[in-house]
């Protein structure tokens, strides 16, 4: 049986893009669509959500029941995670909040701008949906008792907070129409991102020695994922003049940061690689995106700049010939398979890199 203090040393590794015999490789428990995980309790199927209509207690004992005494998902590790579904930081800027549990979605609307920019965003002490994220952390951090790591949810980055703000078309057409608005815009959804993930860094318990992020990375420092989504339908000229200094801003503040791309938007690659100095980069292999033969030597640009690589794959021959095809040093591969515990069931044995070595 592998120790875990000789999986975290090869997490501290992938940091440092050192020699490695294999990636770290990994099936997270973590449906693709959390939402559809969990006995929510909530009074009707669909609605607008406020977050007093999230029980903190309700859901615990499915956190325990989704810990199965198991720490890791194979080479990675299992964070537990205020619920991903929900879009907490939208809900702090005022967007209202819809859900349908019977599609499995939690998703924002839009809310005045006018008003944010304005008046500038309130801040954060007594505002319930950051209020009730701290309840989920601390709720969390007790229930592990230091069995288990406590990550942050997924936060979605500031051009993606501004898109949920406007609706995406209005966002689009403000980069290019008013790009100062846009900006400035992305700049208090900047604020809030950093301010929220300080408050967390704080509050949430170190494990092991270190932080877990939301792709189950282990780091001895705390390791926020920064989400840009957004960026998929720029050009990289109109990324670096309007939308790469609230990016790069963000990452500065940090020693570890993980940037999050998809396949079908590394456009914007170099730009984003020019300010990972010391980050880390994750990109999700888009299933309907571009093909493997398409994205390798963009992938391989990345390694060549000696910045950690994390993958998301939903195809598992995909997964192998993406750890086939790249250097095992400074790379990490999460295999999320639409529908996990079927895929749990084919591969009992879980998935680790050692498994796959030797490939290259």
């Amino acid at each position: 049986m592998v120790e875990l203090s000789e999986i975290l040393a090869r997490h501290e590794a992938f940091w440092l893009c050192k020699p490695a015999d294999a990636p770290l490789l990994g099936m997270s428990r973590w449906a693709q669509i959390s939402a559809a995980q969990f006995d929510w309790g909530l009074p009707t199927s669909e609605g607008l959500l406020a977050p007093e209509m999230l029980s903190v207690g309700h859901l615990l004992p499915q956190y325990e029941a989704l810990f199965a005494d198991r720490p890791l998902d194979d080479d990675l590790c299992w964070p537990a995670m205020p619920p991903t579904a929900i879009p907490w930081l939208e809900g702090m800027l005022g967007c209202p909040i819809r859900y349908s549990l019977p599609s499995g979605s939690f998703s924002a609307e839009p809310a005045p701008v006018d008003l944010l920019l304005n008046l500038g965003r309130a801040p954060l002490e007594g505002n319930p949906w950051f209020e009730k994220l701290l309840e989920f952390v601390d709720g969390l951090a007790s229930l592990a008792h230091d069995r288990f790591a406590v990550g942050l949810p997924l936060m979605r980055g500031p051009w993606d907070l501004a898109a949920a703000l406007t609706g995406p078309t209005e966002l689009y057409m403000g980069l290019i129409d008013s790009p100062d608005t846009l900006r400035a815009l992305a700049d208090i959804c900047g604020d809030l991102w950093r301010e929220v993930a300080s408050n967390l860094a704080a509050r949430i318990p170190r494990w092991q020695g270190g932080f877990v992020g939301f792709l189950g990375l282990w780091a001895p420092d705390f390791d926020p994922l920064q989400q840009d989504d957004a960026s998929v339908s720029v050009s990289p000229t109109l990324y670096r003049k309007v939308m790469r200094a609230t990016d790069a801003r963000i990452a500065a503040g940090w020693h570890r940061t993980i940037f999050h791309l998809h396949s079908a938007g590394l456009q914007v690659l170099d730009e984003v690689l020019d300010f990972l100095d010391g980050h880390a980069l994750n990109v999700d292999l888009d299933p309907s995106g571009p093909s493997a033969a398409q994205i390798l030597p963009l992938l391989r640009r990345v390694q060549d700049r000696h910045v950690p690589l994390h993958l998301l794959a939903f195809d598992y021959g995909l997964a192998r010939e993406m750890a086939d095809s790249l250097s095992p040093a400074g790379l990490a591969i999460t295999y999320q398979p639409l529908d996990p515990y079927a895929d749990r069931a084919a591969h009992p044995g879980g998935l680790r890199g050692a498994d796959w070595a030797g490939g290259r």
